[in-house]
Order: C-alpha cells, then structure tokens, then sequence
C-alpha cells in the first residue's frame, strides 16, 4: 500500500479541492520547473554580462557628454577617465567569466553528462577564439587584470567638424562638431606581463595607432557578438527541452483552472495517509513569463558593431 497521494491544489489551512495526479506527474512537475529555471539562470546570467558591458558604454557616453558640455575641463575629465573605464572593463570582464564557467555547471545540474551540449559549446567557443581578435583579447585580457593589472592607459576626446547635413535652420549656420571619447588598451603596458601572450601582443600591434595604443570598444563589442554566438547556440540545444517543460506547465495549470475555484499559489503535493504535507512544487505562469522576457530582451547582440548611439538629430526652422 502506497503510504503518500499525490494532488494539485492551492494549499489552504482547513480542507481545499484538489486534483488527483500520480507520482509520476509529481516527479515530471518537479523536473519541468527545474528546466524553466535553468532557462531563467542561464538569461540572468547573459543578461549581468550585457548591463555590464552597457555600463561600459553608458561611462564612455558621459564622458563624451561632460566634455562637449564643458570642454574646458579636459585635464579633470582626464585625470579620472582612465580609472572609471578601467573599473567598467573589470566588472565586464568578470561578468564575461562568470556567464562563461557558470553556464556549465547549470547545464551539469540538469543535463546527462553525455547530452554533448557542453562539447559543442566548447566547439563553438574555440571557433569564436580562433577566428575573432576581440574574443581572443577579452580572454587576454582577463587574465591581465586579475594576475597584473589595469589596461586602459590612455584616452583621448578627439572633436572633429561636421558638415550640418541633418540640420536646416534659418539662423545662420554653425560650425558643428562630432565629440566621442577613445579610450586606449597600451600595448607597451600588456609586455611588461611576460604572461601576456606573444602572439596576441603581435596582432596588436597591427592594428595599433602610432604611439602603439588600440581602441578598446571595438573589441569589447566583437566580444559581444561573440557572446551572442555562443548563447544562440546553448539556446538552440536547450530549446526542446525547455520548451517541453512550460507546455507541461501550462496543461497542468488549465487543468486546475477548469476544476479549481482558484490558481493563486497553485502547486504539486506530496501527502501522506494524514494528509500532511510531506512535499510540493509551486506550477506558476510567472516563471514562464520571466524566462521568455528575459530571452527576448538580449535577442540582438550579434548585430552590436552594427549599431551605435549618436545625439545628431534633425531641427526644422528653429
């Protein structure tokens, strides 16, 4: 004789409806919810790496703001500009690492050691290594900031004249011009580590202005799109799995909804011969809900050198 039942209900403190389900359901209940949040663990877990990396961007597009605001304080702005990108880059390059080693070990949690998912992750992240500059600089650089130090050596706020293509005003015309800010990666700095590597130190250099410095934010943004790569791909082998568990959740939920006064605090319940609680597991929407928003909202990042923010607008006859 089977010691425990199994129901769906909303636990209440006196008697409550409920629906009668087997332990089998118990367990594929369970096992669904734990799919739905390893979707939501390894969004959040993107979604760190891309408000950091947006942090980095966001401190860049202030500095550019000051100085076109008050361009006569350039030696302040210069004297604080290294530290605050170094520190965005840091948190960046962390988040970068942690999306990294953290992705696998939630996919140990829920899949077979023999699924091939982190194989062909894996796969995919050397060939990203392999034939992007910015993914192998990232990863160099990390390995920098954590065993030697800060890379960002310089920056510059260069302005240049603009034609006023965009704007027609019948005031007289003004001298228009375009600020930004670069910051630097120093070439120079990343050989005083001897661990650095020789190989990227030389793809560097290639690229490297006159005084043997290269522009941060292209790389950083090809590091990104590489990011995108890998998490459309880990998206792709657990689309299936994942996509199965929510439609396991939404039958069980219409189930309760058309014999259930109410869903609010909806779960799986284990009981014994008493009908105490031994055991249950909350059936929600709202973890659903928060799984696809978060998937939808970082959809894009393989097209991030394609775009860029600009404050150019059109006026009209001011």
């Amino acid at each position: 004789m089977n010691d425990f039942d199994f129901v769906i209900a909303v636990p209440t403190l006196g008697p409550m409806d409920f629906i009668d389900i087997s332990e089998k359901d118990f367990v594929d209940i369970r096992r669904a919810n734990k799919f739905i949040f390893f979707g939501i663990d390894i969004e959040e877990k993107l979604d760190l790496l891309v408000e950091n990396y947006a942090d980095l961007e966001s401190e860049i597009l202030d500095m550019a703001v000051q100085y076109s605001i008050r361009p006569g304080t350039v030696i302040d702005l210069l004297e604080d500009s290294r530290h605050r990108v170094n520190r965005r880059l840091a948190n960046f390059l962390t988040a970068v690492t942690l999306y990294k080693d953290q992705v696998k070990h939630s996919l140990n949690k829920v899949y077979e050691k023999d699924s091939g998912i982190i194989e062909k992750l894996d796969t995919k992240a050397k060939d990203e290594y392999d034939n992007r500059l910015g993914y192998r600089v990232i990863e160099a650089l990390r390995n920098h900031v954590q065993h030697a130090g800060l890379p960002i050596t310089s920056i510059s706020f260069p302005a240049k004249r603009v034609k006023p293509t965009l704007i027609n005003m019948t005031s007289p015309k003004q001298n228009l011009h375009s600020i930004s800010v670069n910051p630097y990666i120093g070439i120079e700095n990343l050989k005083e580590n001897k661990r650095f590597k020789k190989k990227i130190i030389r793809e560097l250099e290639k690229i490297a202005d006159d005084k043997n410095n290269v522009q941060l934010i292209p790389i950083v943004r090809q590091q990104i799109e590489s990011i995108g790569h890998l998490h459309n791909l880990l998206n792709g082998l657990c689309k299936e799995s994942i996509e199965d568990a929510t439609k396991l959740i939404e039958k069980n939920i219409c189930l309760a909804e058309n014999r259930l006064d109410s869903v609010s605090g909806l779960s799986a319940i284990k009981r014994d011969k008493d009908g105490l609680h031994k055991d249950s597991e909350h059936i929600s929407r709202r973890n659903i809900d928060r799984w696809q928003k978060l998937k939808n909202r970082n959809r894009y990042l393989e097209q991030i050198s394609s775009r860029f923010v600009t404050s150019e607008y059109l006026v009209s006859d001011i």
